[in-house]
């Protein structure tokens, strides 16, 4: 079959609509029917063809074939009945009309995009439905569905729905369920100021992902957040020591304090987040990139004297690790004049 062809067949299969019972690949054509109301399909398509297309892209949304159940998601029928007596032809599912409009798009973007790349090895890879859908009918990526849950039921119907499309997909590529995700998911809710809901997340974060560093460094970070702005620096000095005792000693880096100054800064809470940047000087004192950040944020809200006097302590007690503070303690003289 034309690539091209192919590629317009292999989107959507339950947008075409039949008049006759859906087949395996190889099974006699004369079996078939005569087709009723194809709006996208060719007219003059073979029923093998239609077969494994149908089968193709039941398998990209990730319906079951198993009797039929897969075709009802856009076809009119029932379980209690043969096959051979569904509508196959009927527009009642609004589905339907929805799987044509895809189909649509995906032949266009082919034939105008992918198949228009300058750099694209031959042959190339053409967009199917599995391209956005990768085995799920519903192609909103993990942290909108979870986001989405948590606005109608809060953390427990997040943590439900999380918990029950990590079971049945973890290990395949229908959702991301990597360690950064649900610390995606907190960003958002911190950034609405919702700290308590993003703590929640990371919790769940860190029961998903016991093993690995990065969920309790991302949970205390949120951790010693709301302890800043709840208590002040030596509330958040507390907590950060409390979690000493709670959490694996690989998750506290000098990372761990950037992201908690960082996160208040960018919240516009600058002076929190100059005490975390401060503090987090005092526990690396010897990594450079801890002075600089605090003093760049010192220069971004225009204290360039307090900035000067950071990069000057690092050269004081580092004169053999100062070129870069040297240099940029120059351009904020120079820019100062």
């Amino acid at each position: 079959m034309n690539p091209s062809r192919r590629a317009l067949l292999c989107i959507l299969a339950a947008s075409a609509t039949l008049g006759l019972v859906l087949l395996y690949p190889g099974q006699a054509s004369a079996q078939c029917e005569p087709y009723e109301n194809l709006q996208v399909l060719p007219p003059d398509i073979d029923c093998d063809t239609l077969s494994e297309v149908m089968l193709e892209n039941l398998r990209g949304l990730g319906l079951r074939r198993f009797a039929g159940r897969g075709c009802l998601h856009c076809h009119v029928g029932s379980t209690e009945t043969s096959m051979g007596t569904w509508d196959y032809a009927s527009d009642a599912k609004p589905e339907k009309e929805a799987a044509r409009v895809m189909m649509r798009m995906v032949e266009y973007m082919n034939r105008e995009y992918v198949a228009n790349l300058p750099t694209s090895p031959a042959p190339r890879t053409e967009i199917t439905c599995a391209t956005c859908h990768a085995g799920r009918t519903n192609p909103k990526p993990l942290p909108a569905l979870l986001l989405e849950e948590y606005e109608r039921g809060g953390i427990a119907d997040l943590s439900t729905r999380y918990e029950a499309l990590r079971d049945r997909f973890f290990g395949g590529r229908a959702y991301d369920f990597r360690v950064h995700v649900l610390p995606g998911v907190a960003g958002q809710l911190a950034a609405r100021d919702d700290i308590d809901g993003a703590l929640e997340v990371l919790e769940l974060n860190v029961d998903a992902f016991a093993d690995v560093p990065r969920a309790h460094r991302e949970l205390i970070t949120m951790q010693v957040r709301q302890a800043v702005l709840a208590g002040g620096i030596e509330a958040a000095k507390q907590r950060y020591e409390m979690a000493k005792a709670e959490h694996p000693p690989e998750a506290f880096t000098w990372l761990l304090l950037e992201y908690a100054g960082g996160g208040e800064f960018r919240a516009g809470h600058h002076a929190e987040g100059l005490e975390l940047f401060r503090f987090n000087v005092t526990e690396y004192p010897d990594r450079f990139s801890t002075t600089f950040s605090l003093a760049e944020a010192l220069v971004q809200v225009d204290r360039i004297d307090e900035a000067i006097q950071a990069y000057e302590s690092w050269v004081a007690s580092h004169p053999d690790d100062s070129q870069n503070a040297q240099e940029r303690i120059g351009e904020l003289n120079e820019a100062d004049q």
